[in-house]
């Protein structure tokens, strides 16, 4: 049996919207529930876009053998100009934007935190709520 992260039993008509998935640790790992590693925890609804976007951003681009282009570019060289940090926000948002599910981003912003840059942002799914995501990206 698999189980939802909001603590219900699977259904067989999630949430037409966002969709349903297999919920992942901040490592990418599965999460079963209880002791038995066959069953899984699912995730619905604002936190499986949450997961969704928060693994496209964290994934370096080329990396999923399957969707070449889902990811973020590997910054590599100056660190910390505004070309630098122009390049990752624009990047961010057309990634952001190319989940489906999505109909824009606002208040995105880019620190520079040594190895990695924090990107900061508010994504407003089409017809639903939105999310807020501070995501790190690592450099080089």
């Amino acid at each position: 049996p698999v189980s939802s992260a909001e603590g219900g039993r699977f259904s067989a008509s999630p949430d037409a919207m966002y969709g349903e998935d297999l919920l992942l640790d901040k490592t990418g790992d599965l999460i079963a529930d209880g002791t038995d590693p066959s069953d899984l925890v699912t995730v619905r609804g604002v936190k499986l876009v949450e997961q969704a976007l928060r693994n496209r951003l964290i994934t370096v681009r080329g990396e999923h053998g399957v969707f070449p282009r889902y990811g973020m570019i590997r910054l590599v060289g100056e660190r910390g100009t505004s070309q630098t940090v122009g390049a990752l926000a624009s990047h961010v948002r057309s990634q952001v934007l190319a989940d489906r599910r999505m109909a824009s981003v606002t208040g995105l912003s880019v620190v520079d935190d040594g190895d990695t840059y924090r990107v900061d942002c508010d994504a407003t799914a089409k017809g639903g709520p939105g999310v807020s995501l501070s995501v790190p990206v690592p450099v080089g």
